[in-house]
């Protein structure tokens, strides 16, 4: 954190501290998005698990005898559903985000600098905002994709449900 002499008539600091700023609230935002996914992930997945499950014990109390082919398809079923509730554990699962160390808190504390420029005070926050702003979006993309992941095996879930369904139908 040093000085320097900008021109006191630029306005050019202010907008690159904002837009930092401005990126590191939306990499915060898009982190809790992401979570409440896997939360939805989570919830879904667990209700459809039920339903299964429910049926499954219905059609066999009913003394239904599942096929080979009806048992494989509804075990697919219950391991799809349990990997897309995995993923939406992972999701949100609390991981190292990039923090500034209070040992930078207490420098910025010292009396001497607060007589800085406030060009200097605004570059130095930006560069605490830029260090944050990388891991931050880079796990956040894990994340996301891990969520996509949840939502595909979701689907899989359902066909496969739907699949025992049509075959217990129609032998």
């Amino acid at each position: 954190m040093g000085t320097r002499n900008p021109d006191p008539m630029s306005d050019r600091g202010h907008v690159y501290a904002d837009y930092i700023a401005g990126e590191l609230r939306a990499e915060q935002a898009r982190r809790l998005k992401v979570e409440d996914d896997g939360k939805a992930i989570i919830t879904q997945t667990l209700s459809l698990l039920t339903a299964v499950l429910a049926v499954a014990g219905l059609v066999g109390a009913w003394g239904v005898d599942f096929s080979p082919t009806a048992r494989n398809l509804i075990i697919a079923t219950i391991v799809v559903l349990v990997l897309a509730l995995i993923a939406g554990v992972l999701v949100g699962w609390k991981a190292k985000y990039e923090a500034t160390e209070c040992k930078v808190y207490d420098d910025m504390l010292e009396p001497s600098r607060w007589r800085e420029e406030e060009a200097d005070a605004r570059h130095d926050v930006s560069v605490l905002n830029v260090k944050a702003i990388g891991p931050l979006r880079d796990l956040n993309t894990k994340k996301a994709w891990v969520v996509i992941g949840g939502h595909v095996l979701q689907v899989l879930g359902i066909v496969a449900a739907a699949a025992t369904v049509v075959h217990l139908a129609l032998y």
